[in-house]
């Protein structure tokens, strides 16, 4: 996906944290990591909380791994570069072939 990603981000239980705040120190961990001093968030950001309901993570992992084969960018979600589905999988080795729509 050229204009957006997805994260499926597990927040440890340790009181009320806002999205305002996660989003705060997501960027500042992502911007020292990658060397970078600009806006991180931009326009359409969201934010959904899933807890609650049976299998509720599973069917939020699934919609993620499987939207660039929804996007034609591959037709194996193992296969697209950028998902974390194929390390989960197979580990770091097969994450590395990224191989778009040949397979």
């Amino acid at each position: 996906m050229s204009n957006h990603f997805h994260l499926l981000v597990r927040i440890p239980e340790y009181g009320e944290v806002t999205d305002q705040e996660i989003l705060r120190r997501f960027s500042i961990w992502y911007n020292r990591s990658h060397g970078r001093f600009v806006t991180l968030w931009a326009e359409r950001f969201r934010s959904v909380l899933i807890e609650g309901r049976p299998l509720a993570l599973q069917t939020v992992g699934t919609y993620i791994d499987l939207n660039p084969v929804r996007a034609h960018l591959c037709q194996d979600p193992k296969r697209y570069r950028f998902c974390g589905y194929a390390e989960a999988l197979t580990g770091p080795a097969m994450a590395n072939l990224y191989d778009p729509i040949g397979s």
